[in-house]
């Protein structure tokens, strides 16, 4: 098949069908899928490149070259975007375009030079490539004794002033600060995502509204549902159910949206209603694990427990690393008393996604049933390790120690309990409240 290129990039000016003709045109038929997709997320990604920044004597001589120190800020720019990901594509920051990483291929209409395509395709949609240089300058002023340094981070070419960081602690203490800086400027919404997930709230909302407030309407929909996340994190599912609305009124066919409108209505027992929701948002994105796994809830809530395993399973299928999916039909096991292969699931889930307390706390009760006490107890130690802040962990393991006769230990829990309770005012699950209160009880003999 003979394909002019003319009239592709004439297509693809008037933006009609982008990736569809980046890759079918373009690739004859799919005989070359990577270069379509290594084309798409090139030409349809915002890109940041940081150029080398300047430093002073007092950085070279720790062995921080200009060339070392941007790389130290680009490797913690990739560690906040891995940290605040989903399966939003997050703002490519690096040391070069995306573009420059596509390779030419040759294909059955001859050698295509992708890199020139996603270039126009990238015009097409109005994607910039920004770029970025600094210095690091000793900052006036500081406490005696104490020399503080100024990153000043600047857009190129009129050398703008984008973000300026101070630290008078280590250089990496300034790079690690110029990485969120550079990422709050160009991807605010996976700043916020990574703030929520450090438990920094103020920040997180203070981004939200830098989202939804500046003139890139992308991240809108995404924005709703963070906002929907952090509602059903303090138990308000009907602010989920506005917030979902939210993000679909921007988008009809946002399936995720559709995820936490399922997530809302099982909350508030509305089962019919959240198994709808979450096969509507099937329907609209069978690619995507979450709507599965809120199915197999509702259904598994409703005592349709091999149904839930069903819809468990299918989310596995369409996406072997979603550790949710793991995780829901591992509890779904535990109920059958199943236990062994409730703990090989809890495994899985702790495999992909290692720092989450409760898989370790579900592969606990997982052991328990099977007399692996031990064994048990370590992963609720590692539980609290990773949710110091939980009470429900201490909880979980001063009542399994209480039960194995080891009171020194279950003091201990106890002790740790009471202060979360009491001391810092840590909310308890209703199911945990009988037990909490035998384990306070050992602290008033």
């Amino acid at each position: 098949m003979q394909v002019s290129s003319e009239k592709f990039l004439g297509t693809v000016r008037n933006g009609v069908e982008l990736l569809r003709h980046a890759v079918v045109t373009l690739v004859a038929g799919g005989t070359v899928i990577f270069g379509g997709l290594a084309v798409h997320q090139a030409a349809t990604n915002d890109s940041v490149v940081v150029e080398p920044i300047s430093v002073p004597a007092e950085f070279e001589s720790k062995g921080f070259s200009g060339s070392i120190a941007t790389q130290r800020i680009l490797d913690e720019v990739s560690g906040i975007q891995a940290f605040g990901a989903t399966r939003k594509r997050a703002v490519g920051i690096a040391d070069k375009p995306l573009s420059d990483s596509v390779t030419d291929l040759e294909t059955p209409v001859g050698g295509v030079n992708f890199k020139s395509v996603a270039n126009v395709i990238r015009q097409a949609l109005g994607k910039k490539v920004v770029r970025i240089t600094g210095e690091v300058v000793a900052k006036e002023g500081g406490a005696p004794g104490l020399k503080t340094f100024e990153l000043r981070l600047r857009r190129l070419p009129d050398r703008k002033t984008v973000a300026s960081v101070a630290s008078s602690g280590t250089p990496d203490a300034l790079f690690r600060l110029a990485a969120y800086a550079l990422v709050e400027s160009f991807d605010p919404y996976t700043a916020a995502r990574a703030y929520y997930r450090k438990k920094d709230v103020p920040n997180a909302l203070r981004l939200i509204k830098v989202c939804l407030t500046n003139e890139d309407t992308e991240d809108d929909k995404w924005v709703w549902l963070l906002r929907a996340q952090m509602d059903a994190d303090q138990g308000k599912f009907d602010d989920v159910l506005v917030d979902a609305d939210a993000a679909l009124e921007l988008d009809p066919k946002f399936s995720h949206g559709y995820f936490w409108r399922a997530l809302a209505y099982r909350e508030k027992k509305e089962h019919e209603k959240a198994i709808a929701a979450a096969q509507e948002g099937i329907r609209l994105g069978p690619n995507f694990p979450g709507n599965y796994v809120q199915k197999g809830r509702a259904l598994r809530d409703m005592g349709r427990d091999e149904e839930a395993m069903q819809s468990f399973d299918m989310a596995i299928k369409v996406d072997p690393s979603f550790p949710p999916a793991y995780n829901q039909s591992g509890v779904t096991l535990l109920k059958l008393k199943r236990w062994k292969e409730a703990a090989q699931r809890f495994e899985r889930a702790i495999h992909l996604e290692p720092e989450t307390a409760w898989f370790h706390s579900n592969l606990a009760e997982a052991l328990h049933g099977q007399g692996k006490d031990d064994a048990a107890l370590k992963e609720l130690y590692m539980a609290e390790t990773l949710d110091a802040t939980n009470p429900a962990f201490y909880v979980l393991a001063g009542s399994m120690e209480l039960a194995l006769g080891r009171d020194a230990q279950a003091i201990q829990s106890a002790t740790a309990l009471r202060k979360l309770v009491e001391d810092d005012k840590k909310p308890l699950p209703p199911w945990a409240a009988q037990d909490a209160a035998k384990l306070l009880a050992l602290l008033e003999k």
